[in-house]
């Protein structure tokens, strides 16, 4: 649940332009500091989860090309 919470909240950082872009790595780090999540490991298990959320949120947006 907290890492779906991120993602949602860090959607809106997202840059947009010719294409549905990522949230950007450095925004998910202020958000893990701004939360006070200081154990490393717990730190690279919030980026993994929040970007492999990411990750599938662009391809699910991402129009396919017809050729």
């Amino acid at each position: 649940m907290p890492y779906w919470r991120a993602f949602t909240v860090l959607s809106t950082s997202r840059e947009s332009g010719m294409g549905m872009g990522h949230i950007p790595y450095s925004e998910i780090i202020c958000y893990i500091n701004e939360h006070r999540i200081k154990n490393i490991d717990d730190r690279n298990t919030f980026v993994n989860f929040v970007q492999y959320i990411d990750d599938n949120f662009v391809k699910l947006k991402t129009p396919k090309s017809t050729k």
